[in-house]
């Protein structure tokens, strides 16, 4: 038996889910910018008690690695360390931008994923869309805004994360190109990478101890640069 907790704290949504045998038993993502320390342990026992699950039933968890925000990362990263430091539960890490493309529901498409990276940067990865299922096509990388247009030029949507960045700082460029489409989708991450997880129970070259666990912060934060 396979219990499996899912938790994404890379963006402004702080989203948790948990799947047990491939079926999903509880969701919750909740738009808390600025506040996830304040609300992760709140919500994570809220949904395990929704699940009717108990910490010690999970068998497995899931975590999104990054890019993404730097303090979301180390908040989720040092969370689930708590949580199960010391047992034998494993932990699957992945890619944010995977688990942004994994919410598009379109069938075989190619998807390009583009998260705010901030200093007109952007954190982006191709993927394709083959029935249900969501295959890499690219590494994740950190370059230029003003390369998106060439970067998307074969895609049939681009998804977009701005981390809850009023200034998004390709937000000009989506509003006047229109080979930019955005999807319009409720976001389930915590619950996406608990069933990839699931999914990938039996493949050992994904899982980890707690201690291994290290975010892919793909570059310094704000006030690193500063120092």
């Amino acid at each position: 038996m396979s219990v499996v907790l899912g938790i994404d704290t890379s963006s402004s949504d702080l989203s948790v889910g948990i799947v047990s045998n491939g079926y999903p038993l509880a969701s919750f993502t909740r738009y808390v910018k600025n506040s996830h320390a304040e609300h992760i342990a709140n919500i994570v026992e809220t949904l395990l008690k929704t699940a009717g699950v108990t910490p010690k039933e999970i068998t497995h968890t899931a975590i999104s690695k990054g890019p993404g925000s730097f303090t979301g990362l180390r908040i989720g990263a040092a969370f689930l360390k708590g949580l199960i430091i010391g047992s034998n539960v494993k932990v699957m890490e992945i890619s944010s931008l995977q688990l942004l493309a994994d919410a598009v529901t379109t069938r075989d498409c190619k998807i390009t994923a583009v998260i705010d990276a901030r200093q007109g940067n952007i954190f982006t990865a191709d993927f394709i869309k083959k029935g249900y299922k969501t295959v890499r096509l690219s590494d994740d990388i950190l370059t230029g805004s003003d390369s998106l247009k060439e970067i998307t030029l074969d895609s049939d949507i681009v998804i977009l994360d701005s981390l809850g960045n009023i200034n998004f700082s390709i937000s000009e460029f989506i509003q006047k190109n229109s080979l930019i489409s955005t999807a319009n989708i409720k976001f389930q991450r915590g619950l996406n990478a608990a069933i990839i997880a699931d999914e990938n129970i039996e493949n050992r070259k994904f899982w980890k101890s707690a201690n291994e666990i290290k975010p892919n912060y793909m570059q310094n934060s704000y006030v690193a640069n500063k120092r």
